[in-house]
């Protein structure tokens, strides 16, 4: 199931004025099935089964390898998911892609 949000971002002029707004369309998609990662120096796991909990857990988390390639592309990847320029599907392996590559996946290499 794909949950579709309009938000308003505003675009700024370099000097930081405010031109226009731009509409952004946003999709929260479900994963297929859920990927389980291990974060943080305790490896606290984490049950991921969105495209937007994905995205948080790349930003947010204690992710120990965040200059790597996959986990670059995932990041990319979601956030196109998100705009609803890539599918859920490429989010959900993107982000599995970038777990297995700092060993942290616990759960989600089915594909």
């Amino acid at each position: 199931m794909i949950v579709a949000y309009e938000i308003f971002t505003p675009l700024r002029h370099p000097v930081g004025t405010t031109l226009r707004s731009k509409r952004v369309r946003m999709a929260t998609g479900e994963f297929s099935r859920h990927v389980v990662v291990a974060l943080g120096l305790a490896g606290t796991m984490r049950v991921v089964s969105t495209v937007i909990e994905a995205s948080e857990c790349l930003v947010d988390e204690f992710w120990p390898d965040d200059v790597s390639s996959p986990y670059s592309e995932a990041l990319h990847i979601c956030l196109l998911a998100i705009r609803g320029k890539r599918s859920t599907e490429a989010a959900r392996l993107a982000f599995i892609a970038a777990a297995r590559d700092s060993d942290i996946l616990i759960i989600g290499g089915q594909q």
